[in-house]
């Protein structure tokens, strides 16, 4: 659906996305669709002292594979990065992402 969507403007896409970077390899969630993606590794993100586990970061797609089934989005901005000892609680009933400090 989301290829559809971005190449042939098939449904409209959030502009821009949210992810939540979970993994050290770059990979996150998507807030708008709970899909997993990977965020791209370029200037934008070396400003910001890269993409750390526990990032917020606005972004909008750069590219769909379909065959390796990746979701590829490039960086626009950081909105939050995680401190060091900030806890995970990822239980909330409402289902969003949150932290216990």
């Amino acid at each position: 659906l989301i290829f559809r969507a971005h190449y042939f403007q098939e449904a409209t896409l959030p502009d821009p996305f949210h992810i939540f970077i979970v993994a050290p390899t770059r990979v996150g969630i998507l807030r708008e669709t709970h899909t997993d993606a990977t965020l791209f590794d370029d200037e934008v993100s070396k400003r910001e002292g890269g993409i750390q586990l526990g990032d917020w970061w606005e972004c909008r797609i750069k590219e769909i594979d379909l065959y390796t089934r990746r979701l590829v989005m490039h960086p626009v901005r950081l909105v939050a990065r995680l401190e060091e000892e900030a806890v995970f609680d990822t239980k909330k009933s409402n289902g969003e992402w949150g932290l216990l400090v």
